[in-house]
């Protein structure tokens, strides 16, 4: 009883900072919400076994910057390939919503042996196709709300990954929630194949 008591009061104390804590001002903050909001779309497609994804950039730092989209290709613990699908482009053309909000969906999906991942913005959809293993344990990942976003530096946004097996049992949140730099986790965790998506928002 004395534990849980304790175990209360720690919670109860670090709340206590977290809300006294001021958020920085103007941070780029990520959200990421899971499927699609109407029941019927829901159903189809969880029978196209596609991964459906929301997302939500706020930030006033995001006003007036150019922003990147490229995809890392990892093969046995190292970057095969890199290529990228926004090259530079300015916020404003990513988006019709005014103020300091990138609003986006990413589905994916295996489909003839490739993952195929769909990034849809407001005025824009990058489409793309990669080789992949003979598996159906592809999961696309959220990573960018894990993340410090910073102005000029770039960041994990999403990630297709195989998981870390162990005694039989498939591990995803091992993998992406383990702390470790996306690049390391094809050696960490004995993963052959996934990609990287990294997003930067630049201001010159």
């Amino acid at each position: 009883m004395k534990k849980k008591l304790l175990c209360l009061a720690t919670i109860l104390v670090l709340l206590n900072m977290a809300k006294a804590q001021k958020p920085t001002e103007g941070a780029v903050k990520m959200t990421a919400d899971y499927g699609p909001a109407n029941e019927e779309a829901r159903v189809i497609v969880d029978f196209q076994g596609v991964e459906y994804y929301k997302v939500k950039l706020m930030g006033t730092q995001l006003k007036a910057t150019k922003v990147l989209l490229y995809c890392k290709e990892m093969w046995n613990g190292k970057v095969k390939k890199v290529d990228t699908l926004i090259k530079k482009l300015d916020f404003k053309n990513l988006t019709n919503a005014k103020g300091d909000t990138l609003s986006f969906s990413v589905l994916g999906r295996r489909v003839d042996d490739k993952l195929q991942v769909l990034f849809r913005f407001p005025r824009l959809g990058v489409n793309k196709k990669y080789q992949s293993l003979k598996t159906d344990n592809y999961s696309l990942r959220v990573l960018g709300n894990h993340y410090k976003i910073e102005l000029n530096k770039s960041f994990p946004v999403f990630a297709y990954i195989l998981p870390y097996e162990k005694d039989g049992w498939l591990m995803y949140c091992a993998v992406d929630q383990s702390g470790e730099n996306v690049e390391d986790w094809g050696k960490k965790f004995g993963i052959k194949h996934y990609l990287i998506y990294e997003m930067a928002f630049l201001r010159e």
